[in-house]
């Protein structure tokens, strides 16, 4: 028997060349891509870099208490169902979240909402007056709720942030 072997033109093999040279391009551009972008996936996954709660909702984002100090986060990663949901009190994880501006880089912002909450409360300071006993200073809160009022006492540079008739925020 014979064996009829096909030739191709040479025209028709240099095309098929430059179509696969043009494919194997693409294919090493895709591989680098999904690489940068599996390491952007992994630093988004990380895990959160602290926990704080809602003090207020904002159009873009929300100011967080955490751990004593207030900060404007964006609601990064949370769906529309879930900053609907959110309200003052609920605590909320903190975390990386990819920034808006630079696309190879990341930001703070809301990762997820925790099922707790803390119980918001506000004050006015009704007088502020010296401790007699020490080197401070004592702030008279009422919180308008016929339970009385409240005694802080306040050191001479938190004196300064805050007057009579202010109000404040108690935990």
């Amino acid at each position: 028997m014979e064996e009829r072997v096909d030739y191709i033109p040479r025209y028709e093999y240099e095309r098929l060349e430059s179509d696969y040279r043009r494919l194997r391009r693409k294919y090493e551009e895709t591989e680098a891509y999904k690489a940068d972008l599996e390491k952007l996936v992994s630093k988004a996954r990380s895990p959160p870099l602290d926990c704080g709660f809602v003090v207020e909702k904002t159009e873009e984002g929300a100011i967080v208490n955490l751990n004593g100090a207030l900060k404007a986060l964006p609601y990064g990663t949370l769906t529309a169902e879930e900053i609907g949901e959110l309200q003052e009190g609920k605590y909320v994880f903190i975390g990386r979240i990819p920034d808006r501006n630079n696309p190879s880089g990341f930001t703070i912002g809301i990762t997820k909402v925790y099922d707790r909450m803390v119980d918001l409360e506000v004050g006015e300071i009704e007088e502020l007056r010296k401790d007699d006993d020490e080197d401070g200073w004592i702030a008279e809160i009422s919180t308008g709720k016929g339970r009385g009022r409240l005694y802080k006492k306040l050191r001479e540079e938190d004196k300064e942030m805050v007057k009579e008739g202010m109000k404040v925020g108690l935990l």
